[in-house]
């Protein structure tokens, strides 16, 4: 059966406000797994919307400094810039472990904004792994900013306890938002099963480059029309 949704986009272009600046490590926070928080203190006069990313400097154990991506996973409301990663050996996911409180960085490239688009719309969020920052904060900001969305989040991951599940959980029992969550590899096949049946719904995937391809191709060939969809690449 061909099914005409929308795609949206919760990441778009957006106007970069900070070119540069001073972030200092104020905390640590192991959230489940391997998955850890890092909280930064910033300038008192940066801000930032929910949905943008930054680029962030780690020096490097040998010379110079990496850099990589990430979703901001706080409201500048939260008194602190959050970024939150599974930790892996790589070079770069090493050197960010190292850091001690108090340890300076550079900080860059603040981009992106949620574009909810038309409201009467449900917003399908589909995430996988640390792929729910995303949803995660999106759904902060339908709080905060009281969005009248209507809100499914289809979420799967390995990870015991799901990633922010405690405040996804309260959430759903409070009906601000529908929560799927499953152990298994999600497949276009699942996350249609799940899909509202009045077909009135806009999707957004967020998870690793594999993982969105896949389920991108998927959809697409399930009679899905990706026209105004944006991957969220996370690192």
């Amino acid at each position: 059966m061909l099914m005409l949704v929308k795609l949206f986009s919760l990441n778009s272009a957006y106007a970069i406000k900070y070119s540069s600046m001073t972030i200092t490590l104020v905390n640590k926070l192991h959230e489940t797994s391997n998955i850890w928080s890092f909280r930064f203190s910033t300038p008192p006069e940066v801000s930032w919307h929910a949905g943008q990313s930054l680029r962030i400097e780690v020096p490097r154990s040998s010379w110079g400094y990496n850099e990589k991506r990430f979703t901001i996973a706080s409201l500048t409301t939260d008194g602190y810039l959050q970024i939150t990663t599974r930790l892996s050996n790589s070079e770069f996911k090493q050197d960010l472990d190292k850091l001690t409180i108090g340890h300076t960085l550079n900080a860059h490239g603040i981009e992106g904004k949620i574009n909810w688009g038309d409201l009467s719309r449900t917003k399908v969020l589909i995430a996988g792994g640390t792929g729910v920052t995303l949803p995660y904060i999106a759904i902060r900001q339908a709080e905060a900013q009281n969005i009248k969305a209507d809100i499914m989040l289809i979420y799967s991951t390995k990870d015991q306890p799901p990633l922010f599940i405690d405040y996804l959980t309260r959430q759903a029992k409070a009906s601000k938002i529908q929560l799927t969550t499953s152990h298994q590899r999600l497949t276009a096949e699942h996350i249609i099963s799940q899909l509202p049946s009045h077909g009135n719904y806009d999707l957004n995937i967020s998870g690793p480059d594999e993982m969105y391809r896949d389920l991108h191709d998927q959809l697409r060939q399930h009679g899905i029309s990706n026209r105004s969809l944006e991957a969220q690449f996370l690192q």
